[in-house]
C-alpha cells in the first residue's frame, strides 16, 4: 500500500539583525487638567442624588419614560425610569440638554438624526423622535475634594490621592508608548524576514479573524445578509493580517529560542490568579477551565510572544519625537 499526504511544515528562517531596533517614542507628560479630571470622575461616583422642586437645570437628571419613533413607527421598546442627565455630552443622543427647563410631569418631543455607528444598523443616520416624559427630577450633590474623599478609595490624604492618580495616568500613557514601539518592531522584523507562510495555518488564523468580524457586526444589530456584505469588503485586509500573526509568530518564535526566553508555571499561574481576581472567580475553578479547554499551550505561546517582546523593546534604539 502506498499514501500521499501533504502536509505543512515550519519554514526555516533565516533570523536577521533584531538587536537595537530603532523606534520613536514620546516622553510621558501628564497635565494637571488630566490629573484634576480623573478626580472629579472619582468625586463623581459618591454623588448624592435627592429630590428637586421646579424645573430641569443644567446638571440635573430627569428620570422619565422615553419613546422612540422613525416615521411615526416605534423602533425600541418603551425605556421606563430612565436617568437623563440634563448635558450636551452625558445623556442619550444629546437630548438630555434638550429637557432644560421641563418640568415634573410634562412631555416634551426630541427630534435627533441617529449616528451612523446606531446599534441597530438599519435605523444608522435616520432622524428619530424621542417623547420624553419627566416623571421625577433628581439634583445632583457632589461631595467636597478633600481628604473626606480620599478615606473613601482607602487613601490618607487627598494629595496621596492625587498622586496615585497622576501615577496611573502616566502608567496608562507609558504602556500605550510601548505598544506603539513593538508595533514598531513588529514592522521591521517582518519587513527583514520574508519566507513562505504554512497555508493551514493562515486558513485558520483567517477563519478566527472572520468569525470575529461577524460577531461584532452582528452585535451592533447588523442583518445577516448586511454583516455578509460587509465583510467581503475587508477580506483581503484581514487575509492580509492573518499572513501577518502567522509571520510574526515564526518571527518571535525563532528569537525566543535562539534567546532560550520560555515561560515558567509560575509565570502562567500569575497571568490565570490575575484574570481570576478581574473576574471575581477562585484561582482553581479560572484554572481548571483552561486545562479542560486545552487553553494553557495557547496560554503559553501568548505570554512566551509578550516576554520576547518585552525583550526586543529592552534592547531597542528609542528616540524620543
Amino acid at each position: 500500500m502506498s499514501f500521499k499526504a501533504k502536509v505543512d511544515t515550519q519554514p526555516e528562517i533565516d533570523l536577521k539583525s533584531y538587536d537595537g531596533i530603532s523606534v520613536t517614542t514620546k516622553k510621558v507628560n501628564v497635565e494637571d487638567a488630566e490629573v484634576e479630571g480623573a478626580l472629579e470622575k472619582i468625586r463623581g461616583m459618591f454623588a448624592e442624588f435627592s429630590d428637586k422642586e421646579g424645573k430641569l437645570s443644567a446638571g440635573d437628571f430627569a428620570v422619565a419614560d422615553v419613546d422612540s419613533f422613525i416615521g411615526g413607527e416605534s423602533i425600541s421598546k418603551k425605556r421606563q425610569n430612565m436617568w437623563i442627565e440634563v448635558s450636551e455630552e452625558a445623556s442619550l443622543l444629546g437630548i438630555g440638554k434638550k429637557l432644560e427647563g421641563l418640568g415634573k410631569g410634562e412631555n416634551k418631543e426630541v427630534e435627533v438624526t441617529l449616528p451612523e455607528s446606531y446599534p441597530d444598523r438599519k435605523f444608522a443616520g435616520k432622524k428619530a423622535v424621542f417623547k420624553v416624559e419627566v416623571k421625577e427630577i433628581k439634583e445632583k450633590k457632589l461631595p467636597a475634594m478633600d481628604d473626606a474623599l480620599a478615606a473613601k478609595v482607602g487613601k490618607t490624604t487627598l494629595a496621596e490621592l492625587r498622586e496615585e492618580v497622576k501615577d496611573q495616568i502616566a502608567g496608562r500613557k507609558q504602556e500605550n508608548e510601548n505598544v506603539s514601539m513593538k508595533n514598531q518592531i513588529l514592522t521591521d522584523l517582518m519587513k527583514k524576514h520574508k519566507f513562505d507562510l504554512p497555508e493551514t495555518m493562515v486558513a485558520r488564523q483567517f477563519k478566527v479573524l472572520m468569525e470575529r468580524a461577524e460577531n461584532e457586526l452582528a452585535s451592533k444589530g447588523m442583518e445577516e445578509q448586511a454583516v455578509k456584505k460587509e465583510t467581503e469588503k475587508i477580506k483581503p485586509a484581514l487575509l492580509k493580517e492573518a499572513g501577518d500573526k502567522v509571520r510574526v509568530y515564526f518571527i518571535l518564535d525563532a528569537i525566543s529560542r535562539k534567546e532560550n526566553i520560555t515561560v515558567s508555571e509560575e509565570e502562567i499561574d500569575a497571568w490565570i490568579a490575575a484574570l481570576a481576581r478581574s473576574y471575581s472567580k477562585p484561582f482553581e475553578e479560572v484554572k481548571k477551565y483552561y486545562a479542560e479547554h486545552d487553553l494553557v499551550d495557547g496560554l503559553y505561546e501568548q505570554l512566551k510572544e509578550e516576554k520576547t517582546l518585552d525583550f526586543l523593546l529592552e534592547k531597542a534604539d528609542k528616540k524620543f519625537a
